[in-house]
């Protein structure tokens, strides 16, 4: 399976460095790299039995199927459909997963990481 390089390196001390672009990513870099990470995607579902396990290191490197992970995809992109968590996190300033189980790192200013991502759009001229 040939890794979509461009992602973002384990050594990055932002642990939310790719959960959001930056101010110098174009648009077509980003559909690159998603169309790139898509190719990878479908090589290992193709490659790999569901029960085949990896480690994810931004989930405390815990042990998960390509099953498990392929869910938690499917939920992702549910959950970010239209921006809904966006719309929900105005509403009741809820994060993250669920109320009781957090996805976002420890010690994450969040407060501060949404002023950051409203100045890079602001910057890009999109969502202003």
């Amino acid at each position: 399976m040939a890794h979509p390089g461009g992602l973002v390196s384990p050594d990055d001390p932002d642990p939310l460095a790719g959960w959001h672009a930056t101010e110098t990513e174009t648009a077509a870099g980003i559909i690159d790299l998603y169309r790139r990470a898509q190719i990878f995607a479908d090589e290992t579902i193709n490659e790999l039995p569901l029960d085949a396990i990896g480690h994810v290191a931004h989930w405390a490197g815990a042990e998960v199927t390509l099953h498990e992970v392929m869910v938690h995809k499917t939920v992702d992109a549910q959950r970010h459909a239209g921006h809904a968590d966006i719309l929900r996190e105005q509403i009741d300033g809820s994060i993250g997963l669920l109320p009781d189980v957090s996805n976002v790192p420890d010690g994450v200013d969040w407060a501060a990481y949404t002023r950051r991502l409203t100045a890079i759009a602001a910057g890009s001229g999109e969502g202003s």
